[in-house]
């Protein structure tokens, strides 16, 4: 990444704390229309999440949790607050999820794209399934695995992030020219070779496009799921956390989960970038 890029986006960043406090200035401190508790400042923010991480044990003004001791070291705090743990937890199931979401549906996407059969039955099924909110899942989650466990997160992470993977593998693959498949038979590649030496490496730009998507889908479903599902994670953070300790739950969570998405799409449009460079080469 550029420098200039850098610069441009913490300009923007600062530009939109300005306006987010100058908000807070008018609709809190000038006309008082709305609540200080529901609508706090970028600098009340900062100290929330300073202290849900435990970074206030550097400034020696940390406070344990009721029952617990004062810690002697920093990696003591971090067993004591939530936020670290819960972001862990949740990263840890969205990998998981994500995996063997990918694990099913990248081999079920090349199919579709090369069976007439697959794709007129599970590429039917899988693009009907994709447009259904992963929330819908819970339910049936909740009936089939109980109310607690991973079980039930599992499952509505792989459901949300599966048949949005199979479409787009599938569609990568069916965007690669007609002539690189011409092209490949005329000098002798056929069957196997000609599917993992012409067309995957060809399809990559549009593959990792799709697993991208199927990140995306893991995330939100995962969320949602642990918003209603009561076993830890940062949907628990924020769903557990009540009364006036809410408008401080739910801002990690929403920072943290940016930061990785964002984190994910960048370094995968890296890899599409350099993927399609490769083949255009």
């Amino acid at each position: 990444m550029a420098w200039g890029d850098v610069v441009l986006r913490v300009g923007f960043l600062l530009l939109l704390l300005g306006l987010w406090q100058g908000a807070h200035w008018w609709l809190v401190t000038r006309t008082g229309a709305w609540s200080g508790v529901l609508f706090p400042a970028p600098r009340q923010v900062a100290e929330w999440i300073w202290d849900g991480f435990g970074l206030s044990y550097f400034t020696g003004s940390y406070q344990p949790p009721p029952g617990e001791t004062m810690p002697q070291s920093f990696w003591e705090v971090l067993r004591q607050v939530d936020y670290p743990s819960a972001i862990g937890l949740s990263i840890y199931r969205l990998l998981q999820g994500y995996l063997i979401a990918t694990a099913i549906g990248f081999p079920l996407g090349l199919a579709v794209a090369r069976f007439s059969l697959v794709e007129k039955t599970v590429g039917w099924l899988s693009l009907s399934l994709q447009s259904l909110p992963s929330i819908c899942w819970i339910p049936l989650a909740l009936l089939w695995l109980g109310r607690f466990g991973e079980g039930p997160i599992l499952f509505v992470t792989i459901m949300g992030s599966l048949f949005a993977t199979v479409v787009a593998v599938a569609d990568g693959i069916r965007q690669v020219p007609p002539l690189l498949s011409r092209a490949g038979r005329t000098l002798g590649a056929t069957g196997p070779r000609l599917y993992f030496s012409v067309l995957l490496p060809a399809a990559l730009p549009g593959i990792v496009t799709g697993l991208k998507i199927g990140w995306s889908f893991a995330w939100r479903s995962l969320m949602a799921a642990e918003l209603i599902v009561n076993s830890g994670g940062l949907g628990l953070c924020c769903s557990a956390t009540a009364n006036i300790r809410i408008r401080k739950a739910c801002w990690p969570p929403f920072l943290s989960s940016s930061y990785s998405g964002g984190a994910c799409f960048g370094w995968s449009s890296r890899q599409s970038n350099a993927a399609g460079a490769g083949c255009g080469a």
